[in-house]
């Protein structure tokens, strides 16, 4: 896909036309896994988060589970 046509589809899908439209599509030419490794990250996250939440039930604390993968 050349830049033209990802900041077309930013335009129409994200509705963004804007230079930060433009920065992102830099981003993510300037690194070619950035956008994978990301949402494998964000994936491994939601998993955690998940486990923790069935594991501790009740005593599941959202800020101090983001304290503590912060640390990782």
């Amino acid at each position: 896909m050349s830049r033209r046509e990802g900041l077309s589809l930013l335009a129409v899908y994200a509705w963004d036309t804007s230079d930060v439209a433009q920065k992102e599509m830099t981003r993510y030419q300037s690194g070619a896994g950035q956008a994978s490794a990301y949402m494998i990250g964000q994936l491994v996250i939601e998993r955690l988060r998940n486990y923790a939440e069935r594991s501790l039930k009740g005593n599941f604390n959202l800020k101090e589970f983001h304290y503590q993968v912060d640390g990782f």
